[in-house]
């Protein structure tokens, strides 16, 4: 994937280089698997399956959707109201700033899933689970985010001069 996008950006293709590698990539993924193991789907329609499947699906489509819009909102908010350069600004902040919630976060919830999964229909403790979950997260990156406000601001001058004083 990083090959094809330093690729496309080598021919000229402009933005769209970091959009190709993605489905060209997820089509020989597709591909590759197919050739290893492809499946018998003889006689195994049902269009009742196909219903179930589609709107189990579409359920997790409309949920991973309006995740993706939520993140980017702020971005597009910003880019019709700020210049270029804000948005660039801003975006460089923002991202360095998340770091650490992005990081534990996303550990925690690998490990959390599954585990509140298990306590299906036990509400209460899912609660719990929950609410001891965001606690230890709370607890973990408030003493990151702290230290990182305190050395970003000398990292990014030592590191990139004057250009990214603004962030």
């Amino acid at each position: 994937s990083q090959g094809l996008i330093v690729t496309f950006a080598l021919l000229g293709f402009g933005p769209y280089s970091f959009f190709l590698p993605g489905p060209i990539c997820m089509a020989l993924r597709a591909w590759l698997f197919w050739s290893r193991r492809p499946a018998n789907l003889a006689g195994r329609f049902r269009p009742r399956q196909l219903w179930i499947v589609m709107s189990r699906g579409a359920t997790a489509f409309g949920s991973k959707l309006a995740y993706s819009a939520m993140q980017q909102f702020d971005y597009i908010v910003l880019g019709l109201a700020a210049a270029a350069n804000i948005v660039g600004i801003y975006t460089f902040a923002f991202r360095l700033a998340a770091v650490p919630v992005r990081v534990i976060a996303s550990n925690l919830q690998a490990v959390l899933f599954p585990a509140l999964a298990r306590l299906r229909g036990q509400a209460e403790r899912q609660d719990r689970a929950s609410l001891d979950a965001a606690e230890m997260l709370a607890s973990l990156v408030a003493p990151l985010c702290m230290l990182q406000a305190a050395i970003s601001g000398p990292a990014l001058a030592l590191l990139f001069g004057d250009k990214w004083s603004h962030a």
